[in-house]
């Protein structure tokens, strides 16, 4: 009994005033979903689910009508530092009411407290109307602490009706491990890093966003990092803008700390940028947790080298519209002379069949004035070799210099068939000659 009273959250249920005639005293019940069943009524055994929840309830009667208070604490051994949440429920007939409470914190303890939020519920087989309100106890000593709750006053018809006065606790806090050091957060720690620029001038001003949050902590308590970002060779920070908030909710206070940082780049080119590193203390599991990450590198770059840069851009913009206005300059050519060699390929006559492979090789840019063997030779210099068109250029050699009769029509089906298979496109093509006429 002595580990359980030295391990355990104590709650010695003592109201402030005596239950009246039409008042119930304060009871322990434990909730369905912890499935806990409650030793005795003033002290318990400290619980095998560090989460597991009690709920004190107590009822009032407002003439006719009913008022259900319930309060749930965490039944659970907390440490110095971390966060304790408690939560009041007022369950009512009337639907117009509102509650309010002090928020005087105890000796050794910061108080928070949320909004009172409004539902509708049914309860007890009818509509019933619901105000609760989450108080967050951060303690900042340890050892056997007895504070009592806030009273909540019941307000209706602009009239405080009823003061709920809930229980004492006596709280015990554990204290933290000696190497821990006074600023290290008690919870997980998260930071997220947004870059505004990843290239600057040497001359302007660059921001860095730095959020760091944490659930569990206040904002006032979650550790700074103007230390991590005194020094760096290549980047100066200046002094950080701060903001920092809190938002409740039924889990607790989740605090954030958003630093909004100016820094210069003291050269060109990359500057590493510093790594932030943050421990705290894991409570679950008595260990000392690290979370890590770094802001992106940022590239410098000063005014002469974006000229230079300009500069240069600008004179592969020239001898790129240069090139690419003599390569279409070139294709329309190649595509005259091709054309023109297909329709004298037509006329089936063989002074008309010399002239189209002189086009051809104007197109290709080759000698306009050479002979039948000649010509074919360069084809074969610059494109894949072709029987079909090697046994055409050689029926019609045989044609203009040994006199030797042949079938022209089939010579110059021939003829076309190949030059349409190894027809260039504009990103192949050559150099081309502007005339076909020899010499």
């Amino acid at each position: 009994m002595v580990n359980a009273v030295l391990t355990a959250m104590l709650l010695l249920l003592t109201p402030h005033m005596p239950a009246s005639a039409g008042e119930t005293g304060w009871r322990l019940q434990g909730l369905r979903d912890d499935r806990m069943v409650p030793t005795r009524q003033h002290l318990l055994s400290r619980p095998s689910n560090r989460h597991q929840r009690l709920m004190l309830v107590r009822q009032y009667r407002l003439g006719n009508s009913h008022v259900d208070v319930r309060v749930i604490i965490p039944r659970r051994l907390i440490w110095q530092r971390e966060l304790a949440v408690i939560t009041l429920e007022v369950i009512a007939d009337k639907r117009f009411y509102t509650i309010n409470a002090d928020t005087e914190p105890p000796p050794g303890f910061e108080l928070y407290a949320s909004k009172v939020i409004q539902a509708r519920i049914h309860h007890r087989g009818r509509t019933r109307y619901l105000r609760r309100l989450h108080w967050y106890y951060f303690p900042l000593l340890a050892g056997d602490h007895r504070f009592t709750l806030p009273t909540v006053r019941y307000n209706s018809g602009g009239r405080i009706k009823l003061q709920i006065f809930p229980p004492k606790l006596r709280l015990l806090v554990r204290k933290l491990p000696r190497y821990i050091p006074p600023l290290m957060p008690v919870g997980r720690v998260k930071i997220d890093v947004r870059q505004h620029q990843r290239w600057l001038d040497p001359d302007n001003l660059g921001f860095v966003d730095i959020h760091i949050h944490a659930a569990g902590i206040p904002a006032r308590h979650l550790p700074g990092i103007d230390r991590l970002l005194d020094k760096q060779d290549g980047l100066l920070f200046l002094p950080a803008e701060k903001r920092y908030f809190n938002r409740p909710d039924s889990t607790g206070i989740h605090g954030y700390l958003h630093y909004q940082v100016p820094f210069k780049t003291r050269r060109s080119g990359w500057s590493p940028a510093p790594q932030i590193v943050l421990r705290w203390f894991d409570p679950e599991s008595g260990r000392i947790m690290t979370t890590r990450t770094r802001i992106p590198s940022v590239f410098g770059l000063a005014w002469y080298w974006r000229a230079l840069g300009g500069l240069l851009l600008l004179v592969l913009i020239v001898r790129g519209g240069i090139v690419i206005h003599r390569r279409w300059h070139d294709w329309q050519i190649y595509r005259r002379h091709f054309n023109t060699a297909l329709d004298l390929l037509s006329r089936e006559d063989t002074d008309s069949l010399r002239q189209a492979l002189r086009h051809i090789a104007c197109a290709e840019g080759w000698p306009a004035n050479t002979g039948v063997v000649t010509w074919y030779r360069h084809f074969r210099i610059h494109h894949t070799a072709d029987d079909r068109l090697a046994q055409a250029i050689t029926r019609l050699s045989r044609i203009c210099y040994a006199g030797e009769p042949d079938d022209v029509r089939n010579i110059a089906a021939s003829l076309q068939d190949s030059l349409r298979r190894h027809r260039r496109n504009p990103f192949n093509c050559p150099r081309a000659r502007q005339s076909a006429q020899p010499g």
